[in-house]
């Protein structure tokens, strides 16, 4: 009896002098001390002591309900799924085809629109432009060019796309800068913006695009006039952004809209390059199929 009445009497007594916390009020501890008599024998305690002795279980009871808690609605997650046929390898796949999901929509890019200019849309780099490659659409990386080498790899390119939507009576836009997955070896997105280094060579890209307009195209009606189906060719450089700030970079797109007013019926053709065991000749190429 000697020993409940003491742990009752601490206990009272501590309750006087405990702070919010539990703990014992600062200075206090030699008030917190009780005396009882145990045998004949005095004992002393404080209210720390007793508190101690008392909470700490019920700590530990109550840390243990709480993760049996959880198992409990982790056994019942799984049950449920096991019931549904979901499978571990199934329930990761539906996650992470739904993070992949969001992340596309948050990261979809609009394109330039057709006919305005490049100097008024920027383009998120990473991002993906909400296009689909088919006969007007075509994306062209390039990354891998040496920055010398855009201005002939980008018009080389061109001249055949330009053709197939002359010829096709087609309104089509070929980027370059932007990732196409079905290039050989290719690691980059489908429409995924990556931008050309083309701070350098812009106006080389430029003169090479005029040069292709006058040289390198000809109809059967001789070449492509100046102020007529020359018109129906244009090329913008998009900037390329990182965050809000400056890359550096472009995204190169050419547009061909033909015009019936200056191209009637012709049929178009490109010069290409062909090599001989002399050197290089010029050879025309006839893209009506394209």
């Amino acid at each position: 009896m000697a020993s409940t009445d003491l742990k009752s009497c601490s206990t009272e007594n501590a309750g006087k002098f405990l702070n919010k916390e539990g703990k014992p009020a600062s200075g206090d501890a030699s008030r917190l001390e009780s005396t009882s008599y145990l045998n004949g024998n005095s004992v002393k305690t404080t209210a720390h002591e007793v508190v101690s002795s008392t909470t700490e279980p019920l700590a530990e009871n109550k840390g243990s309900d709480v993760k049996k808690e959880r198992v409990g609605m982790e056994i019942s997650r799984k049950e449920e799924e096991e019931k549904c046929g979901i499978t571990v390898e199934a329930r990761s796949g539906h996650e992470k085809e739904r993070h992949q999901q969001e992340s596309e929509l948050f990261s979809k890019l609009t394109p330039r629109k057709f006919g305005t200019k490049g100097e008024d849309t920027t383009y998120q780099r990473g991002g993906v432009l909400n296009a689909v490659e088919n006969r007007v659409v075509e994306f062209k990386s390039l990354t891998g060019t040496q920055t010398a080498k855009l201005p002939w790899k980008i018009m080389e390119l061109a001249k055949e796309f330009i053709c197939g939507c002359l010829n096709g009576n087609r309104k089509g836009i070929i980027y370059f800068g932007v990732g196409d997955s079905q290039e050989r070896c290719s690691k980059f997105k489908r429409g995924e913006i990556l931008g050309l280094d083309m701070e350098s060579v812009i106006d080389d890209v430029v003169n090479a695009f005029q040069n292709v307009l006058n040289d390198h195209i000809k109809s059967d009606a001789g070449p492509l006039q100046k102020g007529g189906e020359q018109n129906c060719v244009n090329m913008e450089f998009v900037p390329v952004v990182n965050q809000e700030s400056g890359t550096g970079l472009y995204v190169v797109e050419i547009e061909v809209n033909r015009d019936w007013k200056f191209c009637k019926d012709h049929i178009y053709y490109y010069r290409t390059w062909v090599e001989k065991k002399r050197g290089r000749v010029d050879k025309d190429k006839d893209t009506r199929l394209t």
